[in-house]
């Protein structure tokens, strides 16, 4: 949620933003963020796959209100 926040921030005066842009600026600012002795076993891939578990996941909770897999996605 803070690297979305930063994602936000950051193209902020650049106009609005697609959900992928935002995603991989948030698979960026994570892996950056990582020790780098880290960055041969968790690639940018498997950060991204996690992300979208994530995204899925809050969508999940968002509608309504636990995370059952009714989100119909």
């Amino acid at each position: 949620l803070f690297a979305e926040k930063k994602a936000n921030e950051s193209f902020q005066n650049n106009g609005l933003i697609t959900g992928e842009e935002k995603k991989e600026f948030v698979v960026n600012y994570v892996f950056e963020k990582m020790p780098k002795f880290l960055h041969p076993f968790i690639t940018k891939a498997y950060i991204g796959k996690k992300v979208e578990n994530i995204i899925s996941d809050l969508k999940d909770i968002k509608d309504d209100g636990v995370l059952n897999a009714s989100s119909g996605e």
